[in-house]
């Protein structure tokens, strides 16, 4: 009966390569799927950004142009870019209130009777356009519309932070 003798001592060199290459394309493709799940969630927050300051800059004005007793034509800006929203208001503490930017391309603030004027949308975004239209219809109080593109403020090309929405609406005053 003859002997076989057997090499149990390691893997040969085409085992060792296989093995590497295994492991390097199951490391390649978790790389992958953790950048994807990093990308998506970049994105995602962006896009709530700006649709969260969107939504908040409409509830504001919405609601003060509901509580206001009438428009100031000559103070407000319509049918240009940025627009000036001035609202008369039967409170003398908040008359007028006044929705403007801070700059072209910038953040929507208030200014309230002789308080200072706060800013409604975060830093994280700006507004490209702010173009507000009078609406004269007879024996009503009038009505605005309102243009908005808001787009998310980052110093970047990087795709993932590229985001803007635009809004048109009327608002009716009470």
């Amino acid at each position: 009966m003859q002997k076989i003798i057997q090499n149990k001592r390691g893997f040969s060199f085409v085992e060792t390569i296989l093995y590497i290459a295994i492991i390097s394309g199951v490391l390649v493709t978790f790389i992958s799927f953790i950048l994807a799940v990093t990308s998506s969630r970049t994105k995602t927050y962006v896009v709530q950004e700006v649709h969260a300051n969107n939504r908040i800059a409409l509830d504001v004005i919405t609601r003060h142009v509901h509580e206001a007793s009438g428009i100031n034509i000559g103070a407000s800006v319509f049918d240009s870019d940025p627009g000036v929203l001035s609202l008369q208001m039967n409170d003398v503490a908040k008359d007028p209130t006044v929705f403007s930017l801070d700059q072209d391309n910038g953040r929507l603030y208030i200014q309230q009777g002789a308080d200072p004027a706060v800013v409604i949308t975060s830093a994280e975004v700006q507004l490209e356009t702010f173009l507000l239209h009078h609406i004269a219809v007879p024996n009503t109080p009038g009505s605005i519309q309102l243009d908005i593109t808001t787009n998310y403020y980052a110093d970047t090309t990087d795709p993932d932070f590229i985001y803007d929405q635009s809004i048109q609406t009327a608002i009716a005053l009470h």
